[in-house]
């Protein structure tokens, strides 16, 4: 809570993204990744370290059920700004959630506003 927000909103000026509203799958695999080295980063890595794997799946289910911090109202209303059958723009707008990959929008917001 103290890096990614009491309401998992995140802190964008410190680099600490928003994890409200993400798919639980997605959240506890970032877990997994960290926990087994696979996802370097110094303050996560000892967190999800300590994290039993009931625990991750309890602490991803927690951060999913949490109202999105991006208003998916005003991305849907963005859409045509994004250049037309450019696979980076899909990408930063919807993501491929078939390879896991979330929306660049999902943590930096609309336009890259976050």
């Amino acid at each position: 809570m103290a890096c990614h927000g009491a309401n998992g909103q995140g802190m964008a000026a410190a680099g600490f993204p928003f994890l409200a509203g993400l798919p639980a799958a997605y959240l506890e695999a970032q877990l997994v990744d960290f926990a087994q080295g696979r996802r370097k980063q110094a303050v996560m890595e000892p967190i999800a370290k300590a994290l039993n794997a009931e625990q991750k799946k309890a602490v991803a289910a927690w951060y999913a059920s949490l109202k999105p911090v991006i208003d998916p109202t005003r991305v849907v209303q963005l859409q045509d700004t994004y250049p037309k059958g450019k696979p980076g723009a899909w990408l930063a707008q919807r993501g491929d959630w078939s390879r896991g990959l979330p929306a660049c929008v999902q943590c930096h917001g609309p336009g890259a506003s976050a």
